[in-house]
């Protein structure tokens, strides 16, 4: 029986409530509205304080490549465990 993704506020552990029988959850619309998330909370730092972000961006030229990469994995590994949870909550 497919699925339908509402999404709302629940009380308690899940963040989606699932529906059978209403549709398929379309996990490429998942995915695009996560990109579009990400766009926008990334923009916000340069909209309301360009010269901050400046300062911020000048600051990171001045670490070295290892603590960088930690930093990158670092967010990679809380985003797909973000993603995982979302994914089996929706199942």
């Amino acid at each position: 029986m497919p699925v339908n993704v509402i999404m709302e506020p629940l009380h308690g552990a899940r963040f989606l409530r699932v529906r059978e029988g209403l549709g398929r959850v379309n996990m490429w619309l998942i995915i695009l509205l996560a990109i579009g998330l990400l766009l926008i909370i990334e923009g916000i730092v340069p909209l309301i304080s360009p010269k901050h972000c400046r300062k911020m961006m000048a600051a990171m030229t001045k670490i070295s490549d290892k603590p960088l990469r930690i930093m990158g994995l670092v967010a990679v590994i809380i985003g797909i465990l973000i993603f995982y949870l979302v994914y089996i909550s929706m199942m």
